[in-house]
């Protein structure tokens, strides 16, 4: 779905998340799945978006501007605990909310 519908879709009603995985590319590329880091860094899915349980929130992001602006954004509206993902702290073994 590109970014217009999508952005169109949860714009509409009222919804509660529980569970979400959201992977992002840009127009015109191969969507693929992807299910790790790895294949996450090989492939041309920019930004991963992961919320488990309505509380639990992971977005891996390629483009460190982006990311920084959302982190800030993050914290700006209130929100706790809100961490840089490294190597040294991701205990991610999967790229998906299940």
């Amino acid at each position: 779905m590109d970014g217009g519908r999508f952005k169109e879709r949860i714009g509409t009603g009222r919804h509660y998340l529980i569970f979400v995985d959201i992977k992002a590319f840009p127009a015109g590329s191969t969507v693929q799945e992807v299910t790790n880091y790895e294949q996450f860094k090989a492939c041309s899915c920019e930004l991963a978006l992961i919320i488990v349980d309505s509380v639990y929130t992971a977005l891996y992001c390629k483009d460190q501007e982006l990311l920084a602006r959302l982190e800030a954004n993050a914290v700006e509206r209130g929100y706790e605990n809100v961490v840089s993902i490294t190597d040294d702290n991701d205990f991610r073994t999967r790229l998906a909310a299940l």
